[in-house]
């Protein structure tokens, strides 16, 4: 019996399939591979051009009452509110979730609306709709984009705390 016939012919069919695999392949499939390397750099801008930068990132809070408008106020680092939060001049402000929490364990009005206003010209921008028993959040993934000189405000049918967060863009 021949065994040494028998393993070259296992071994001959493994290297084939392998060089097969190899030559068919695309090249994304190869992380290390430096075909990977030289088409992502032909590509030219790298993945971080797209961030934003922390100092454009904003979140907005208010807590709400029914009934009224509420300016809208922005959250410093150090976790202090401003002045209502107008969107300064020559930026637009891209809202990328919300976030509101009621503070009502009542089911009889639920669900509530959640308005999202301008104050100054007047606008109507967002309407949420949510339960008075649970925090809700909502996500814009292409964002909901207010102009230059809008003051952002809302106005609810129940007791909430409301964030806002988004970035600054140039208009």
């Amino acid at each position: 019996m021949n065994l040494f016939r028998k393993n070259t012919i296992v071994s001959g069919a493994f290297a084939a399939l392998f060089l097969l695999t190899e030559l068919t392949a695309s090249p994304a499939a190869h992380a290390s591979s430096p075909s990977l390397v030289q088409a992502t750099n032909q590509l030219g801008a790298s993945a971080i051009d797209g961030l934003v930068p922390s100092t454009k990132i904003i979140t907005l809070i208010a807590f709400a009452n029914p009934g009224t408008d509420y300016a809208l106020h922005q959250l410093s680092a150090s976790g202090t509110a401003a002045a209502p939060f107008v969107v300064p001049p020559n930026q637009n402000f891209v809202i990328t979730s919300v976030e509101i929490t009621p503070f009502s364990n009542d089911a009889e009005f639920t669900p509530n609306y959640v308005y999202l206003v301008a104050e100054n010209p007047y606008a109507f921008y967002e309407l949420w709709l949510v339960s008075n028993q649970v925090s809700t959040s909502f996500q814009y993934p292409t964002g909901v984009v207010l102009q230059a000189g809008t003051s952002p405000a809302v106005v609810t049918q129940l007791t909430c705390d409301i964030f806002i967060h988004g970035y600054l863009t140039p208009a």
